[in-house]
């Protein structure tokens, strides 16, 4: 893996480090739930991004690549491909989907509790159909790296939430955001055609998509600190 990972993932953990001291320093005062809750949450992301389990396999085709060149993006990107492209039919990947229980269970767990303790639960209703429909629009599927989400619709998420509740535009992000990305994602595996350039792995909350669910969550816990 590059510098430039090493970066990002410290970067990430700075800012949850940050999130867990004004969270222990009872900063944040976050739609109905104990900034302790929070505090966990958030450990619990950044200490299992690296798990992912296997929920599935699809068809795609490979890209037309060399060993050289596959072996050159699999060092650039640290994603793992470079054997199966090797390997069984010449032409065809056999998708690996794969789900980060960090970047991807933790968080929708967290919209869940949220939602289901929030008084006012439209406006999040509301803002998940827009980053719905953003997220499905702005995704990519980049053979051979997968699907590429970007974190901008987290950023577009916030003013969005503000505008729709200003009792609780924390609660409205973090739902409407993270089940917005989220279900985007699901819906573009679900659209993929066998036809269609693929990637070894399409993953779920973790390569291409964490930073996006990451920041939604980031956002939402920082618009809560008073």
């Amino acid at each position: 893996m590059g510098v430039s990972f090493y970066t990002r993932f410290a970067s990430m953990w700075m800012v949850a480090l940050l999130i867990v001291t004004l969270c222990l320093m009872g900063r944040v005062h976050f739609s109905a739930l104990n900034s302790f809750v929070i505090a966990g949450f958030v450990l619990l992301i950044m200490l299992l991004y690296p798990v992912e389990v296997c929920v599935g396999s699809i068809r795609t085709l490979k890209p037309n690549l060399t060993m050289g060149e596959a072996r050159l993006v699999e060092t650039l990107e640290g994603i793992s491909f470079v054997d199966e492209y090797a390997g069984g039919f010449p032409k065809v990947f056999n998708t690996r989907v794969m789900v980060s229980i960090g970047g991807f269970i933790v968080p929708i767990v967290l919209a869940a509790i949220t939602f289901f303790s929030m008084s006012e639960r439209l406006p999040a209703l509301v803002l998940f159909m827009i980053v719905f429909i953003a997220s499905y629009t702005a995704t990519e599927l980049k053979p051979p790296l997968g699907l590429i989400t970007p974190s901008w619709i987290a950023l577009l998420a916030l003013p969005i939430a503000y505008v729709l509740s200003a009792s609780d535009p924390s609660g409205v992000m973090l739902v409407g955001g993270v089940m917005g990305i989220a279900a985007g994602l699901v819906a573009w595996v679900f659209s993929i055609s066998p036809d269609e350039e693929g990637a070894a792995e399409l993953n779920l909350g973790g390569y291409g998509s964490f930073m996006a669910m990451y920041t939604s969550v980031c956002l939402a816990v920082l618009t809560a600190v008073a």
